[in-house]
C-alpha cells in the first residue's frame, strides 16, 4: 500500500511539473525562419494560437492513435474527453499542450 502511494504521488508530481513545463513555453515566431502563420492570433503573453480550423486539424493528427478519445476545438480552446491507458495519459497532454491552444479541458479518464 506504501508503494502504491508513493507511485501515485510521484506520477501525479510528474504530471503536474510536465504540464507546467509546458504552460511556461513562450515561443517567439520570427518571420525570417520561413515558419508558416497561418490563421493565428496572438494572445496577450505573445503566443500564437491557430485558428479553430488549424487547431483542429493538429488536434485530430495528435489524438489519430488514441481511437477511444474525443477531441473539440471551441474558441482556441481544446476539450478532451474518452478513456486512455494510464501509461499514455501524460503522453497525449503533453502532445495537446505543445499545440498552445488558449485552454485544455481534460475530461480523460485514466483506464
Amino acid at each position: 500500500m506504501k508503494q502504491f502511494t508513493l507511485r501515485s504521488f510521484l506520477f501525479a508530481l510528474v504530471v503536474a511539473f510536465s504540464l507546467g513545463v509546458s504552460s511556461c513555453k513562450n515561443k517567439a515566431k520570427d518571420s525570417s525562419t520561413g515558419s508558416d502563420s497561418v490563421n493565428t492570433t496572438t494572445v496577450s503573453n505573445g503566443v500564437d494560437v491557430a485558428s479553430d480550423e488549424e487547431l483542429t486539424k493538429k488536434v485530430q493528427d495528435a489524438t489519430k492513435d488514441y481511437p477511444e478519445v474525443q477531441a473539440t476545438v471551441t474558441n482556441g480552446e481544446v476539450t478532451i474527453a474518452g478513456n486512455v491507458d494510464s501509461t499514455r495519459y501524460t503522453k497525449l497532454l503533453q502532445a495537446i499542450n505543445d499545440l498552445h491552444p488558449k485552454k485544455v479541458n481534460n475530461l480523460l479518464e485514466k483506464k
